[in-house]
C-alpha cells in the first residue's frame, strides 16, 4: 500500500514539475509572445478595415452624389428644351421668367445659367447680329470676330447680371474642347458635357476651371431619326455653365475633412487634366507623402469621363484607431511577462522547497542516528549499571553471609 502511495505521489511531482521549470516558461512565453503579436494583427487589421470601410463608403457617397446631381441638372436643360417647344415664338422675357422660377442659386447651386445658343450658318450672321441689335443690344457682336465655316451664339443667358453678360454673343462653336460636345449633342440627340474649360464668365478673382453641358434643340420640335435630319433640323443648344468649385460646394456642401479628392477630365491624371482638387494646398504640400487609403473610380457624366482620385488626409485615423493594436499589444505583454514571471517563480520555488525539504530529511536522518547512538549509549550504560548492582546484591549478600558467619563464631567462642 505503501508503495502504490509513494508511486503516485511520484506521478504529481513529476507533472507538477512539467509546468514548473524554465523551459516550459521559456516556451509558454514564445507562445504567448506569438497570440500576442497575432492579437496585434487581428486589431491592426481591424481598425485598418473599419477605417477603409467608412473610406470606401464616402468616395461612393461623393460619387452618387456628383453623378445624381448632374443627372438632375440634365433634366432641367431638358426642361428648357420643352418650354422651347411648347412656345412658338420664345421672347426674352420669358426665357427669363422660366430661369427665375427655376430659382437656380437656391435649388441649383453649381450653375452659373441656363442659356440658349442657336447655330448660324456664315450667310446667317449678319441678320442674327442684326436682330439681336433691334431687341435693345446695339453694340451686340458675335465673339471673337473673323470669319469661320460655322457659327454659334450665345442669345440667352439667364440670370443675365454682370458675368453672365459677358458670354453674351460668344461663339462657344469656335473653341474645339466646346465644340466636340457641341457636335455630339446635335448628331446623338443627348445631353454632351464638355472637356475642360475656362468660362468666359471668369474674371481675374477667384478663377474656377469649369465645363459646359449641352441639350439639342431642333425646329422640328422632336428628334429627328437620323444623322442628315438631325444637321438639318438643328436650333441650337439648352445649355448651363458650370463653375467646379460653386458644383463641388454645392453638392457636399462644406470641405469634408475625413477625405480628399481630385476631378480629372478624362482618363489621365495630370495638372492640365485637373477640374478640381478639394484640397489643393494639403496635396502640394503632402504631395511626397503615401496616405492611408487611395482609390482611383471612373465617372461617365453626359458622355464625358471623369477620373476621380480620392484619398485620406494624413490624419485619417483618429488617436484611439491608431493606439487601439499598440494597447493590445501593451496588455499582452504585461500578460505574457507576468506569466513567464510566475512559471519560473515557481520553478524557483519548488526548488526551495526541494532543498528544504531535503535538509529537513538529512537534519532527522542525522537526529535519528544520534538519537540511536545516544540509545545504545544508554543501553550500553543500563547494561553495565544492571551489571553493577548485580555485583553490588552479590557483595551485599556476601556481605550478610559474613555477618551471619561472624555472628556463629561469637556465639562458639562464648
Amino acid at each position: 500500500m505503501s508503495k502504490i502511495l509513494d508511486q503516485d505521489i511520484l506521478k504529481k511531482k513529476r507533472f507538477v514539475n512539467i509546468f514548473h521549470n524554465p523551459i516550459t516558461a521559456w516556451i509558454i512565453l514564445g507562445t504567448s509572445l506569438g497570440l500576442t503579436f497575432f492579437a496585434y494583427r487581428i486589431s491592426s487589421d481591424f481598425v485598418h478595415k473599419r477605417a477603409e470601410d467608412r473610406f470606401i463608403f464616402r468616395l461612393h457617397e461623393i460619387k452618387q452624389a456628383i453623378k445624381d446631381r448632374l443627372d438632375v441638372y440634365e433634366q432641367v436643360l431638358w426642361s428648357g428644351v420643352g418650354l422651347m417647344y411648347a412656345s412658338e415664338n420664345l421672347k426674352r422675357e420669358g426665357f427669363s421668367k422660366f430661369v427665375e422660377a427655376l430659382n437656380i442659386q437656391r435649388h441649383w447651386p453649381g450653375i452659373q445659367g441656363v442659356g440658349f445658343s442657336v447655330f448660324l450658318k456664315p450667310e446667317e450672321k449678319q441678320a442674327h447680329i442684326d436682330a439681336i441689335r433691334a431687341q435693345g443690344f446695339p453694340n451686340f457682336q458675335i465673339k471673337p470676330e473673323g470669319e469661320r465655316e460655322m457659327y454659334s451664339s450665345i442669345v440667352y443667358l439667364e440670370p443675365f447680371d454682370w458675368r453672365n453678360k459677358r458670354a453674351f454673343g460668344y461663339d462657344m462653336w469656335s473653341n474645339d474642347m466646346r465644340q466636340e460636345a457641341m457636335k455630339r449633342a446635335r448628331d446623338e440627340a443627348v445631353a454632351a458635357t464638355s472637356g475642360i474649360i475656362t468660362l468666359v464668365q471668369e474674371t481675374n478673382d477667384d478663377v474656377q476651371k469649369g465645363f459646359l453641358t449641352y441639350v439639342p434643340v431642333y425646329k422640328s420640335k422632336s428628334i429627328p431619326r437620323t444623322l442628315e435630319e438631325r444637321r438639318n433640323q438643328f436650333l441650337g443648344w439648352v445649355y448651363a455653365p458650370y463653375r467646379t468649385g460653386n458644383l463641388m460646394k454645392g453638392i457636399l456642401g462644406a470641405e469634408d475633412p475625413n477625405i480628399e479628392f481630385e476631378i480629372f477630365d478624362g482618363e489621365n491624371m495630370n495638372q492640365e487634366s485637373l477640374l478640381f482638387d478639394s484640397n489643393d494646398e494639403l496635396h502640394i504640400s503632402l504631395s511626397n507623402d503615401k496616405p492611408d487609403f487611395e482609390k482611383v473610380i471612373k465617372v461617365v457624366n453626359q458622355g464625358r469621363t471623369w477620373t476621380l482620385y480620392f484619398s485620406t488626409p494624413y490624419n485619417y485615423l483618429s488617436n484611439s484607431e491608431k493606439n487601439q493594436p499598440r494597447f493590445v499589444a501593451i496588455a499582452g505583454l504585461i500578460v505574457d511577462v507576468l506569466l513567464f514571471y510566475v512559471i519560473y517563480s515557481l520553478y524557483f520555488i519548488n526548488r526551495r522547497a526541494e532543498a528544504m525539504a531535503r535538509e529537513l530529511t538529512k537534519d532527522a536522518k542525522e537526529d535519528k542516528e544520534s538519537l540511536m547512538q545516544a540509545l545504545k549509549e544508554a543501553e550500553g550504560k543500563a547494561d553495565e549499571l544492571k551489571k553493577t548492582n548485580e555485583v553490588m546484591v552479590n557483595r551485599e549478600a556476601k556481605m550478610v553471609e559474613l555477618k551471619k558467619e561472624i555472628i556463629e563464631l561469637k556465639k562458639r567462642v562464648k
